[in-house]
């Protein structure tokens, strides 16, 4: 067998994050507040600093898991969620229920950092569930969990700061206080993450075992 990995397969952080730090270089096209170029016609040390975040998995103690009964015309979850009105939907909508015809169980969670506002582990659950016909619990492996996470973003940041020297009075210790400051950040679409977020719901389906 062979994969076609796509286009986004020789990507890596190295090249990425030097894609962000250009970027940082460049004017942005939003701006929450836009003084022009005071900053520029300001005289003082310069002090710039880059601090960088690359892709990270949320990593959470316990791997993504899901237990999920259909009977009598009821589907019930068990999982460790955030969101069990999200999950709720998210269940109903992948399984062809009713709302009113799926219950969430929110049980004690190993950590969850965001990670588990997302439910495509209690989506997969309800799916096997309704295609085997008997409960069914999920437990992802520690490789498929890092693997398969929602990464947050990565993120770069250019600061630059001007200086002056302060004198005080008592003493006359020498000191620097920042005068103006500029700062510019790239990172991931939030909207975009959304999207590909839809994206997957719509597109799994659980895998088939042959014997």
């Amino acid at each position: 067998m062979q994969w076609d990995e796509g286009h986004g397969a020789t990507l890596d952080t190295t090249t990425l994050s030097a894609a962000f730090e250009r970027l940082t270089k460049s004017r942005g096209t939003k701006a929450p507040r836009d003084d022009g170029d005071a900053y520029d016609a300001m005289t003082g040390t310069v002090i710039e600093a880059i601090y960088k975040l690359p892709y990270l998995a949320h990593a959470t103690m316990e791997p993504q898991n899901a237990t999920a009964w259909i009977r009598n015309g009821r589907c019930e979850v068990w999982a460790p969620t955030q969101t069990p009105g999200i999950a709720q939907f998210r269940v109903a909508e992948a399984i062809g229920f009713d709302l009113d015809d799926v219950e969430i169980h929110t049980t004690m969670l190993g950590g969850g950092f965001g990670r588990r506002g997302l439910v495509d582990y209690a989506v997969e659950a309800a799916r096997i569930a309704q295609q085997v016909g008997k409960p069914i619990k999920v437990i992802w492996s520690r490789e498929d969990d890092q693997a398969h996470d929602f990464y947050r973003p990565m993120s770069v940041s250019r600061s630059r700061v001007r200086s002056i020297s302060v004198a005080f009075a008592r003493g006359c210790t020498a000191s620097s206080a920042s005068r103006s400051s500029r700062t510019k950040r790239e990172t991931s679409s939030v909207r975009w993450c959304r999207r590909r977020r839809r994206a997957r719901y719509a597109a799994w389906s659980p895998p088939v075992h042959r014997a």
